[in-house]
């Protein structure tokens, strides 16, 4: 058997590694498999939550607590209760990710829901929501909701629904009419994937990281009240 000279044998151990290192980094590059390299999967905090009109928002903001207390106070002869609950039930599959709601009917709660006489928000305005922040991160500390007592049973139930969204964050709205986040009210009340969409996207990194907001204590010193809604009658309806 003849062998192999030992200095031909290295030379041929060269040649074969800066080939092999090429075909390896090539596998890398492109997403192949190359031997035993995988390729890195994308973090869960880029996931696109599509489709949505998160750029028609404001900054989006979120709550510094897991569990919200609410307060429910509607005129009399209207089912108050009961379509609190068709809104809030229209949500809860996705706020559910993030937090739970639990009624009051004491002075401790974080979103206050309440009726006033008709007409008496301006012009066609039927519904406002109003919000109190922390000026430096933005974490919402409590909520205000506003809705015309002369609302029928069904349209109350939409314009509960479409405060209750910027209640949870959604500080803006949607150009698409058949969203219920739309500038103005209209039937029927449906959570559109978009909605949905947009609640996630601006709840993203907490998706991405527990799936659950985190509970924080407010800093009373930096506190700020804005209004983030006047929604309007729908003039074609």
């Amino acid at each position: 058997m003849q062998k192999v000279p030992i200095t031909k044998t290295v030379k041929l151990l060269y040649a074969w590694i800066p080939a092999a290192l090429l075909l390896g980094g090539v596998g890398v590059l492109t997403g192949c498999s190359a031997g035993s390299v995988a390729p890195t999967p994308a973090p869960v905090s880029s996931r696109p939550y599509e489709p949505n009109y998160r750029d028609a928002l404001g900054e989006g903001r979120q709550w510094t607590k897991l569990a919200l207390r609410y307060r429910v106070n509607l005129v009399a002869g209207q089912e108050s209760d009961a379509r609190f609950q068709t809104a809030l039930a229209s949500w809860e599959p996705y706020f559910s990710e993030f937090f739970t709601f639990t009624p009051t009917t004491g002075t401790d709660f974080d979103i206050e829901v309440k009726s006033v006489p008709a007409d008496s928000l301006g012009g066609d305005i039927i519904g406002s929501t109003t919000v109190t922040f922390q000026r430096s991160d933005s974490k919402i500390v409590k909520a205000k909701i506003l809705v015309d007592g002369s609302l029928s049973d069904e349209l109350l139930a939409q314009v509960l629904a479409h405060e209750l969204g910027h209640a949870l964050g959604l500080d803006g709205h949607s150009p698409e009419v058949s969203d219920v986040m739309f500038a103005r009210a209209h039937l029927p009340l449906a959570i559109t994937e978009r909605d949905r969409n947009t609640l996630f996207a601006v709840y993203a990194d907490k998706l991405a990281s527990s799936g659950r907001a985190e509970s924080q204590t407010p800093r009373g010193f930096d506190l700020v009240t804005t209004t983030v809604c006047q929604f309007h009658r729908d003039e074609r309806r």
